[in-house]
């Protein structure tokens, strides 16, 4: 009986120990190792975001790892995209009919050119994030809406590595 229970036993260490592992591999094609990131056009009134957004995503590649940054000539892929939209909504106010709480919103499209075959991998259209910040004396900060704003922009930028790589968001 002790050796039906021990065989009993591993099968079920095998069984269970099979579903912990978790391996991080890319839907990319196997000879796209060094991407490069065009500037985005930019559909906002906000002229800093293309540059922000950019420096972001590059430094999230570079984090990840399991791409290489590089320029237009080297490149195996190129990503593009576009910022669609930057929002700046009241979002709850004061009883004196002050704007208390504002949403930080950001939109943007990007697309995967696969250099060897001169081809779109994908579009990834309305990829978005927010954040909520407070006012003071019923308007904001400068400061305040930066801070926010590059918050949106790192969790967009999390966003976009993931897509590229992981082909899900």
């Amino acid at each position: 009986m002790s050796k039906k229970l021990f065989i009993l036993s591993v099968i079920w260490c095998l069984f269970f120990l099979s579903g912990c592992a978790y391996v991080s591999t890319s839907v990319l094609p196997s000879y796209i190792h060094k991407i490069y990131i065009s500037p985005l056009h930019n559909k906002s009134f906000r002229p800093d975001l293309p540059e922000k957004i950019y420096s972001s995503i590059s430094r999230e590649f570079i984090i990840d790892g399991r791409l290489t940054v590089t320029n237009e000539k080297d490149a195996d892929a190129i990503l593009y995209g576009e910022i669609i939209r930057y929002d700046l909504e009241p979002l709850s106010y004061t009883d004196q009919m002050k704007v208390q709480e504002y949403k930080v919103r950001i939109i943007i499209a990007i697309w995967l050119k696969d250099v060897r075959e001169n081809k779109i991998l994908w579009r990834q259209d309305n990829i978005e994030d927010f954040t909520t910040v407070s006012s003071t004396l019923g308007g904001l900060e400068v400061k305040v809406e930066n801070e926010a704003i590059n918050e949106v922009i790192q969790k967009i930028a999390r966003r976009v590595v993931k897509r590229v790589i992981d082909g899900w968001i």
